[in-house]
């Protein structure tokens, strides 16, 4: 039977090409959303959200996250330089995985993830399933997943300072002519 072998190809060949479209991807925003479609029609992973620092506010604010998340919690939290899970693991930029809740309830929130991943300095990505533990070929494919995401917010912050210089250096041409 090789049923199991055809299924999990298929599931590869798919996160494949969810990882290839992410890494053209033109916005910060964009970006986090094909990563966190891709967890959720891919993986099969129903708490997935991102979160990136935002310099205005000096938190980890949410930018994507799975339709189960938005059914269950209106608003996502942002995580400023508190103790929270989320905001060491943007500093220290090591993935946690296996999360053991600090709820006193005895429901399990929707942000409890069971996966923090960093995305170096942009932010973090936060993983669960609330109804079944993560196994390792999840986990590893979420931290494949959160790399290239990484990889595609610093693309797209390469671009935009590349943007920048390149109007800045068209208006010190138009001085010069003007100059001249």
């Amino acid at each position: 039977d090789i049923t199991d072998r055809k299924e999990r190809e298929q599931r590869i060949a798919s996160f494949h090409d969810a990882t290839r479209k992410l890494t053209t991807s033109d916005s910060r925003e964009v970006a986090c959303q094909q990563a966190v479609t891709a967890a959720e029609q891919v993986l099969g992973l129903p708490v997935v959200s991102t979160h990136l620092y935002t310099e205005a506010t000096g938190a980890l604010e949410p930018v994507a996250y799975t339709s189960h998340v938005a059914d269950e919690q209106t608003d996502l939290p942002s995580f400023g330089p508190d103790h929270s899970l989320p905001w060491q693991v943007y500093v220290d930029g090591e993935a946690v995985t296996n999360v053991e809740s600090d709820t006193d309830s005895d429901r399990p929130q929707v942000l409890d993830p069971e996966v923090v991943l960093p995305l170096g300095s942009h932010g973090v990505m936060l993983v669960g399933a609330p109804t079944e533990e993560l196994d390792s070929e999840d986990i590893e494919l979420t931290q494949v997943l959160a790399a290239t995401l990484e990889a595609a917010l610093n693309h797209v912050a390469g671009e935009r300072v590349l943007a920048e210089r390149e109007e800045e250096l068209r208006q010190h041409q138009e001085r010069a002519e003007q100059l001249e």
